[in-house]
């Protein structure tokens, strides 16, 4: 409230004041009052005056403070509310792309274990194709001991050192091959003095392997 607001007030009250008190003396019978009582009484008047004004003005300016921090009050929610949107909404975001990420882990979760499966299989196939090479590979070990190549169509072996290189495990070309000189000696049993190209023999064998 302004200076001259409070003057007006004061000024207003004095007047009433006089007002009053000139009233009371015309109507009071035989009330006789002094100069000095009239002034005393006037300057109570404006004491009084400039006290309601006063009051007046911290009652309003009071108010006035109030209004404003309520009204300051609400633009801070307002800005709480706003600030509460705006981080809900970025974890709703974040939610909503950790549900995304999960779906994608979860999708490569099941392609990982489709692999593992098909590599499974695979491994699986694997071992038993190797299982069917092994027993094709024993079954012509079989095939190749129940029907020995003619080791006669080297230069060198008759049927005497085939049958004796047959006792020995040395039943095909390939056998023959595979060895060493000195293992054909000790199945044949050959002498020192005896003259025999053991690795021609085996010579021939390879290429009649490399025939095949």
């Amino acid at each position: 409230m302004s200076v001259t607001l409070i003057l007006l007030l004061a000024l207003a009250v004095l007047v009433i004041g006089f007002m009053v008190g000139w009233l009371a003396a015309v109507l009071s019978v035989g009330l006789a009052l002094s100069l000095n009582t009239w002034v005393f009484l006037g300057l109570l008047v404006l004491v009084a005056g400039f006290l309601i004004g006063w009051l007046v003005e911290w009652g309003l300016d009071n108010q006035y403070r109030r209004m404003r921090e309520r009204g300051s009050g609400g633009e801070s929610r307002q800005d709480l509310d706003a600030l509460s949107d705006v981080v809900h909404g970025a974890l709703a975001g974040c939610q909503q792309e950790v549900s995304t990420l999960r779906g994608e882990l979860h999708d490569h979760e099941i392609e990982l274990q489709e692999q593992g499966d098909e590599l499974q299989r695979r491994r699986a196939e694997l071992d038993r194709r190797r299982a069917e090479m092994q027993e094709l590979r024993q079954e012509y070990e079989r095939y190749r001991v129940a029907h020995p190549d003619d080791l006669t169509v080297i230069r060198g072996i008759g049927r005497t050192y085939q049958h004796r290189l047959s006792e020995a495990g040395l039943r095909t070309y390939a056998h023959l091959a595979a060895t060493t000189p000195e293992r054909i000696g000790e199945a044949l049993g050959t002498k020192n003095w005896q003259r025999l190209n053991l690795q021609s023999w085996i010579d021939q064998a390879r290429e009649l392997v490399e025939q095949e």
